[in-house]
């Protein structure tokens, strides 16, 4: 390659890497810059309607109203684990509901709520391993009335 080649081609490359390191600070490094990571803001329409300011640290449990929860038709099963000892750290995590729930949601040992899905009736999670010890599951589903279940499951891995 001669000389004159090699300098056609870096002044076609030269705007095109430009750009890419530009857009990558633009809109990847200067936003990071002004993110304020120890406080959000949560906004929803099944609790109520307000904004808060929480620590990330803090776990919300939805509100579960027995009485018109446990009259509805609407069901909560988890599936697996069952409540039982297994002999396997790898733990799937099946929850099915009897009708479609606007959302379903679960909570492994106490830990922050993880919302699994929107608009749908189950859901899988594979590939948990767990620690020796007992662990509990809190799941808890909401109907298009605002009606939210929950069902807990208490398993141990031996």
């Amino acid at each position: 390659m001669n000389k004159k080649h090699l300098r056609k081609r870096t002044l076609f490359l030269f705007p095109i890497i430009s750009a890419i390191i530009v857009g990558t600070f633009l809109f990847y490094i200067i936003p990071q810059m002004f993110m304020q990571p120890t406080t959000y803001s949560l906004t929803t329409s099944t609790f109520p309607s307000t904004t808060t300011s929480i620590n990330p640290s803090t776990v919300l449990r939805p509100t579960v109203n027995p009485s018109t929860a446990g009259g509805s038709s609407f069901q909560l099963n988890i599936e697996s684990p069952e409540n039982k000892t297994y002999l396997q750290e790898n733990i799937i995590i099946q929850v099915s509901t009897s009708e479609s729930a606007q959302w379903m949601m679960n909570s492994i040992d106490g830990d922050r709520n993880i919302t699994a899905c929107y608009n749908c009736d189950s859901y899988s999670v594979y590939y948990l391993k767990f620690q020796r010890g007992t662990h509990t599951i809190q799941v808890y589903a909401s109907d298009y009335q605002n009606n939210i279940i929950s069902s807990t499951a208490i398993f141990t891995i031996a």
